[in-house]
C-alpha cells in the first residue's frame, strides 16, 4: 500500500520575476484597484477598487468586514493607524472638497466624519505617481492629509485631524512649491519634500510654523520614508539621499564634492548595465528610440546637474546614485531601509555604515520603461508587501498580490 504523501498547497501565480527571498502569499479579487493599505501587521489590506473600499484577509484573499458601513463606501485614498485599530478613507464631497471618514477597523462602524472644504487636489502628478496622501504620526494619534487647492498658485495646505475626537485644522505650508511629499517624525515634526532642485527642497517643519526647524540644500525628491534612523528621499531619475537626524541641524554645511564623485565612479557601470539590460528587452520603435536617448542622457547627466546644485553628502547626508534609471514615484519603509517603485520594479534599499545595498526584488518583465507604469500603487508593513498592478495598460483589470519578503535574508531585519 502506497504510503499518503502531504498534499502542497498550490503555487501563487505572479506575473513578476521575484528575487529569491520574496515569495508570493495571494492574489486579492479586484476588477479596477488604485490603491492598496496593509494593516501594521500585514495580514489584512484595503484596497479601493473602482473608488470603493474593500477589505481582505492577505493570506487566505477572503472579504472582511462585509455587511459594515465602511464595506463599499466610495474613496479615493485609505490609510491603516500604527496599531492596526483605526482605517481612514478620504473621498471627494462634491465640488466643496472632501470627506475625510474614520473608521473602526474591528467593526467597519465609523467614528468621525471630517469636512475639509476647498481641498482641491490630492496630487501633483500623473496618476499612481505620488507618494501617500494620507499620513498617521507614530502614535496614531493625529492623522495628517496634504493638498493643493489650486495647482496655479504653488500653494499646499496639510490637514491635521485629531483621530480621537475628530478636530481639524488646516496649515498653509510657507513654502513657494508644491509639497509633493510629507512624513511623520517621530517628535511630531512634519518632513517636507518639495520635489524640485532648488535651495531648500527638503525642510522639516512644526505644524503651523512660519520658519522651518531645518532646511537642506542639494537634496530634492517627490517621495519621503522613515526607516532605520533615517530619512529616505527619493524621485530623481539619478540620485536619492538618506540623513541621519545630525543632518537636519547641519543643513548649512557645504556639501563633500570628493563623496559625489566617488558615488558617481561606484554606481556609472551599474547604471549602464541596467540600462543594457532593459534595451534588450525593449519593443517597439519608440522603447527603442527611448533607451538610445537615456544612454546619451546618462554621458551628459553629470555635467547637466551643475545649474541646479552639487547633490549634498556628508555633515549625516549619505548621497547616492541609485542604479535603476528611472524616477522613484513611492517609497514606503521595509524593515530597516526602504520599499522604492518605478514604472519597471521593486527595489530594497538600505545603508550599512557608508555602503549603499540596492536589491531588486520585484520586475514587471512586461514593461521596460516607466512610461505606461502597470505597478500603479504599494504598501509595506513589516516583511509583507501588496502591489497593484494593471494587466492592460489604459487602467482595466488588475490584481493585487500580496508578497512575502524575507527581511533576515536580505540584511533587513
Amino acid at each position: 500500500m502506497a504510503k499518503p504523501t502531504a498534499s502542497k498547497a498550490p503555487r501563487v501565480k505572479s506575473p513578476f520575476a521575484l528575487h529569491a527571498a520574496v515569495t508570493a502569499r495571494s492574489n486579492l479579487p479586484t476588477a479596477r484597484a488604485q490603491e492598496v493599505a496593509l494593516s501594521p501587521d500585514g495580514a489584512r489590506a484595503l484596497v479601493v477598487d473602482a473608488y470603493k473600499v474593500a477589505a481582505y484577509d492577505t493570506r487566505t484573499a477572503a472579504p472582511l468586514l462585509a455587511g459594515t458601513a465602511l464595506a463599499g463606501v466610495r474613496a479615493e485614498h485609505v490609510a491603516w493607524s500604527p496599531r492596526g485599530d483605526v482605517v481612514a478613507t478620504l473621498g471627494r464631497a462634491g465640488e466643496a472638497g472632501a470627506t475625510l471618514t474614520l473608521w473602526s477597523a474591528a467593526t467597519g462602524a465609523a467614528l468621525h466624519a471630517v469636512a475639509l472644504p476647498a481641498f482641491g487636489s490630492f496630487s501633483h502628478g500623473p496618476p499612481g505617481s505620488t507618494a501617500p496622501v494620507l499620513v498617521f504620526d507614530g502614535a496614531g494619534a493625529n492623522i495628517h492629509v496634504r493638498s493643493t487647492p489650486d495647482i496655479g498658485t504653488k500653494a499646499s495646505f496639510v490637514w491635521r485631524v485629531d483621530v480621537a475626537t475628530g478636530a481639524a485644522g488646516a496649515w498653509r505650508v510657507p513654502v513657494d512649491e508644491l509639497v509633493e511629499a510629507i512624513a511623520v517624525g517621530p517628535d511630531g515634526a512634519i518632513i517636507v519634500a518639495l520635489g524640485h532642485r532648488r535651495p531648500h527642497a527638503f525642510s522639516a517643519w512644526r505644524f503651523g510654523a512660519a520658519e522651518p526647524l531645518a532646511s537642506l540644500e542639494g537634496a530634492w525628491g517627490t517621495c519621503l520614508a522613515l526607516a532605520g534612523g533615517r530619512v529616505w528621499v527619493a524621485g530623481d531619475a539619478r540620485w536619492a539621499f538618506a540623513l541621519d537626524a545630525s543632518a537636519l541641524a547641519a543643513a548649512g554645511g557645504a556639501a563633500d564634492a570628493k563623496a559625489v564623485t566617488r558615488e558617481r565612479a561606484r554606481a556609472k557601470p551599474l547604471r549602464a548595465a541596467r540600462v543594457d539590460e532593459l534595451a534588450a528587452r525593449a519593443r517597439g520603435k519608440w522603447f527603442v528610440q527611448y533607451f538610445e536617448w537615456l544612454r546619451s542622457n546618462e554621458a551628459a547627466a553629470a555635467k547637466a546637474e551643475s545649474p541646479y546644485a552639487t547633490p549634498h553628502a556628508g555633515g549625516g547626508v549619505r548621497a547616492f546614485l541609485h542604479a535603476e534609471p528611472f524616477p522613484a514615484v513611492q517609497c514606503e519603509r521595509l524593515g530597516r531601509g526602504v520599499l522604492v517603485r518605478d514604472g519597471v520594479s521593486l527595489c530594497a534599499w538600505s545603508l550599512d555604515g557608508d555602503e549603499v545595498r540596492e536589491v531588486r526584488l520585484v520586475e514587471d518583465l512586461q514593461k521596460s520603461a516607466p512610461e505606461g507604469s502597470r505597478i500603479r500603487s504599494i504598501s509595506a508593513a513589516g516583511g509583507v508587501v501588496a502591489v497593484v498592478w494593471h494587466k492592460t495598460l489604459g487602467g482595466g483589470t488588475s490584481l493585487v498580490e500580496v508578497l512575502d519578503v524575507d527581511l533576515a535574508a536580505l540584511g533587513l531585519g
